[in-house]
């Protein structure tokens, strides 16, 4: 049972202890982490979510990660995510932003990682993803265009490819 810490909308960490699959009470609010990567030579890591996800399933989301787990920091819990789902070992992503999502009494923290990794290392995550694509950035367009993403990263993805990242 997937155990985390209720968080206020402010960011202040709370004493009370949510369990995934369990509602949340209002007011409160659980942590979540992603990281976007991007390789040294330009190319965004876009990973395609299992098929057999409640939410989004089939789509490509441009971040590795998930929930911060109780006594976890969100950067311990992305670096953690970024292993589990792709195979990544990072030294450390920078932090971005955090995003406040009162519809999914979600706070994320949202962080980004250049790195040199071996691109035909990536390591899928049963259950989880069942493809990845590493995508130039003159390609983005297009497969946004092509293929489901997930809404609340697009911004971040400009962003990137604005260069503003």
């Amino acid at each position: 049972m997937e155990k985390w810490d209720a968080y206020l909308e402010n960011g202040q960490k709370t004493s009370i202890t949510l369990t995934r699959g369990h509602g949340i009470p209002k007011g409160l609010f659980h942590l979540v982490a992603e990281v976007l990567v991007q390789h040294s030579d330009g190319d965004i890591l876009f990973m395609q979510r299992s098929f057999s996800k409640g939410q989004y399933a089939g789509y490509f989301e441009a971040t590795a990660g998930g929930s911060v787990l109780q006594g976890e920091t969100s950067e311990d819990a992305v670096i953690r995510e970024l292993a589990e789902e792709t195979g990544i070992q990072s030294a450390k992503p920078r932090f971005l932003e955090r995003k406040v999502l009162s519809d999914a009494a979600s706070l994320i923290d949202r962080y980004y990682l250049q790195t040199t990794w071996d691109k035909k290392s990536i390591v899928l995550q049963t259950d989880e993803t069942v493809n990845f694509i590493w995508l130039p950035l003159e390609d983005l367009d297009s497969f946004i265009a092509a293929h489901p993403i997930l809404p609340r990263q697009l911004e971040t993805i400009r962003k990137v490819q604005r260069g503003e990242i």
